[in-house]
């Protein structure tokens, strides 16, 4: 009797969670369609970089995606650890869009809403997505002190064995 109870609330489960990723595509039908025209524009832009409209095609490509909400599952681990030994090494977050002006926040704002747009194709990769960013923002308020001594570290070795020529081990000792 015990697995008809498993198997019913499996069930339940899984209708409740198709019922709400329907609720959740019409909700954002609206958002999406305005997404696409403001993408079909900003692409339309004369000054608009190669590199840029090859990022919002891609970007748009996937608005529907629930494949890629998944990816961003495994995506925003990876990136977030990258992102961090970019900045122990002392070097700049990527820049984001080249396109400057107008155009850049707008493109900003384009790809920002699709990425919420393909998240919103599967809830739960998008709940998942969420503690991860919530858990990474945890692990590094505590740590952004050690971290900026680190980089610090790191930086003022680099600059003294720049300034005296050392290059071995033995320039740790120096």
């Amino acid at each position: 009797m015990n697995e008809v109870y498993v198997l019913l609330t499996a069930a339940f489960i899984i209708v409740l969670y198709l019922f709400l990723v329907r609720r959740v595509a019409e909700v954002m039908q609206p958002f999406r369609r305005r997404l696409a025209e403001r993408g079909e524009r900003l692409l339309a832009e004369p000054t608009l970089t190669e590199g840029d409209a090859r990022v919002l095609r891609y970007a748009l490509d996937h608005a529907y995606s629930s494949g890629m909400a998944w990816r961003f599952v495994w995506v925003v681990p990876i990136a977030g650890f990258l992102l961090l030994v970019r900045r122990l090494r002392g070097k700049p977050a990527p820049s984001g869009p080249t396109s400057g002006g107008a155009l850049r926040g707008q493109l900003i704002e384009v790809t920002n809403r699709a990425t919420l747009s393909t998240l919103s194709n599967s809830p739960l990769a998008a709940l998942i997505v969420f503690i991860e960013i919530v858990i990474g923002v945890i692990l590094m308020v505590p740590l952004r002190p050690l971290l900026d001594e680190i980089q610090s570290l790191l930086t003022h070795d680099d600059n003294h064995h720049h300034h005296n020529g050392h290059n071995g081990p033995a320039a740790k000792l120096a």
